[in-house]
């Protein structure tokens, strides 16, 4: 599997922050392999406009949603991804809502809807096993719940994680005894003490303890990969500082537009 970031930063950074030239994070999304799109927010058309690459997502046949907040999910994004792709969406009713209130019947016809919910696991048409886990992550929706993602392809398992704070229990049930190949995981916060942001994102030192375990219960071993995403604007330095505090704890910081392959 090839990953690219589209956008590794968290809703506080916003079309304003562009400037050519300027360390800039676009909301939270990420493409595999041309084929696999992890939610369509609102930032997918800004990055492939600024890297030359408009016809990167012509080949997207599968999409799936975290959850629906405006950074993550845009039925405008959906809607224009329509017209040059003919791809199955995988979310939860509240995605739903938004499409049937934003986009006119004609418009929704043409986006392929499967509503999903924790713990269900299937096989997209373009060969990704996925398995659906909850998160601890709020929303004004009281009937909406997020997720978290386990991606299998071609004997490589990858685990997708912002947004998020720790791993509920059941969460962590359905991880335990499986070796990642790669795992993403928010880093909303950094180091900063005393954000109650805490109870919905993660910070720096939750990600250390979360490590120790996974690597502890074998999840993680020396050839899986680690990287972060989902900084905030204002509770992290700059790229490069960044990537320094983070080598003790064998974490990469993800940039926008940097790919790996799992």
């Amino acid at each position: 599997m090839k990953l690219t970031f589209l956008g590794t930063g968290a809703a506080d950074w916003t079309d304003k922050d562009f400037v050519d030239g300027h360390e800039y994070r676009r909301w939270s999304s990420a493409l595999i392999d041309g084929s696999l799109l992890i939610d369509p927010g609102p930032h997918i058309y800004h990055f492939a406009e600024k890297n030359g690459t408009s016809d990167m997502f012509g080949g997207i046949k599968s999409v799936i949603v975290t959850h629906s907040h405006k950074d993550h999910f845009s039925s405008e994004t959906l809607k224009a991804l329509s017209c040059e792709a003919g791809f199955r969406l995988y979310g939860d009713a509240a995605c739903l809502r938004i499409l049937k209130r934003e986009l006119a019947e004609d418009e929704l016809a043409k986006i392929g809807f499967t509503d999903v919910a924790p713990f269900d696991s299937f096989t997209t048409d373009d060969g990704y096993t996925i398995t659906v886990l909850p998160s601890n992550h709020g929303t004004i929706d009281p009937l909406e719940k997020t997720h978290h993602y386990i991606i299998e392809k071609d004997g490589k398992r990858l685990f997708y994680g912002p947004d998020g704070a720790w791993l509920f229990y059941p969460a962590w049930q359905k991880m335990k005894g499986k070796h990642f190949d790669a795992m993403i995981l928010e880093a909303t916060v950094g180091y900063i003490p005393g954000d109650d942001r805490i109870f919905s994102h993660n910070t720096l030192p939750m990600l250390e303890i979360m490590l120790q375990t996974f690597r502890a219960q074998g999840c993680l071993d020396e050839t899986s990969k680690v990287y972060c995403s989902h900084m905030a604007k204002t509770l992290h330095p700059a790229h490069k500082v960044l990537e320094r505090e983070l080598v003790p704890l064998g974490i990469t910081p993800a940039y926008d537009g940097l790919s790996i392959e799992i």
